[in-house]
């Protein structure tokens, strides 16, 4: 059975709250072979991600191409080390001893070589910023705030203990004709009541809250 397709290997720039560099390979037994295409990954749950399309990012084909050759190199030397030693006998000579102690050092640095590649792997302040504005962020915007003031932001809350200000009030005023009020009269005349057939005061205005600004946030 072969095993072959396309999947994300080389992630890099981790951004806690929105996402990380990665690339699409194509590989076989899960080793990354040919670099197709870079992305910017914000989400992902099994075959289904959510991301932006970038530039082939170097660092994150660097990046999986190293981390599988760790651990490849690790499991042959692990490998290797195991069957030297099978193999000394009762009288092993100096090379094999020397063999056999090279293959396991050799598989013990694949740890610190996999934590020094992942220390690489972090974005530099230059970096993260120009990644966020890829995604129209600003650089001193919290990133899990989402885009910044604009169309589509979300409303800013109130401090913690301050009273949240009421909604915005729409008064419709009443149309003119029947129940219209009467326009007050002019400087000294004499009062004027309501039209013929006004509606009670009480159906005059209508007042009813304004819808928020943003109706989809």
């Amino acid at each position: 059975m072969i095993i072959y397709g396309t999947r994300f290997f080389g992630r890099v720039f981790p951004i806690p709250g929105v996402g990380f560099v990665a690339t699409m390979f194509f590989h076989l037994f899960w080793i990354p072979l040919i670099p197709v295409q870079s992305w910017i990954v914000l989400a992902e749950g099994g075959d289904d991600f959510e991301g932006i399309k970038i530039p082939l990012s170097g660092w994150s084909v660097l990046a999986a191409y190293a981390r599988a050759a760790i651990v490849l190199g690790a499991i042959g030397a692990l490998v290797s080390g195991v069957v030297l030693a099978m193999d000394l006998g009762s009288a092993p000579s100096l090379l094999q001893k020397v063999a056999v102690v090279c293959d396991f050092a050799l598989a013990l640095a694949a740890i610190p070589s996999w934590i020094l590649v992942r220390g690489l792997a972090r974005p530099t302040a230059a970096r993260r910023a120009a990644l966020l504005r890829q995604l129209g962020i600003q650089e001193d915007q919290d990133p899990a705030a989402g885009p910044a003031a604009g169309f589509g932001a979300a409303p800013v809350a109130p401090p913690r203990g301050a009273t949240p200000a009421a909604p915005r009030q729409a008064v419709t005023p009443p149309a003119a004709g029947v129940g219209a009020a009467t326009p007050a009269p002019a400087s000294g005349g004499p009062p004027q009541g309501p039209g013929p057939g006004a509606a009670p005061p009480a159906a005059w205005p209508v007042v009813r809250p304004s819808p928020p600004p943003f109706p989809w946030a």
